[in-house]
């Protein structure tokens, strides 16, 4: 699951990276104009929006993506063990209920 999680994120941060990249350039130009970017200024002042918004989107969501695919993975196996046990005692047509569940699987 980890490494899963560490290839989405390194392909988002790539992503990120070479889209807005270049965009770091204009931190350095004393004549562009930040505010008519169009990136949100967040921050009520167009050069700290500016290194904000680049932050937000190279570093920190590289970060989400990882944590949302950890996330989404450890649901769907616990999801998955849970529908997958075996069965210790057998079961009779009237212990099911009118969904098809067990009663131990009617909280799902």
């Amino acid at each position: 699951m980890l490494v899963g999680a560490a290839l989405t994120s390194a392909f988002t941060f790539v992503g990120m990276a070479l889209l807005w990249g270049p965009w770091s350039a204009l931190l350095f130009d004393s004549t562009a104009e930040l505010a008519n970017l169009g990136a949100p200024l967040i921050l009520y002042e167009p050069l700290a929006s500016f290194i904000g918004w680049l932050v937000l989107m190279i570093v920190i969501s590289p970060f989400l993506q990882f944590l949302m695919t950890l996330l989404g993975s450890h649901l769907t196996l616990l999801w998955w063990l849970s529908r997958s046990q075996p069965m210790t005692q057998e079961v009779r047509a009237s212990d099911i209920d009118e969904l098809g569940r067990l009663p131990s699987l009617r909280g799902w």
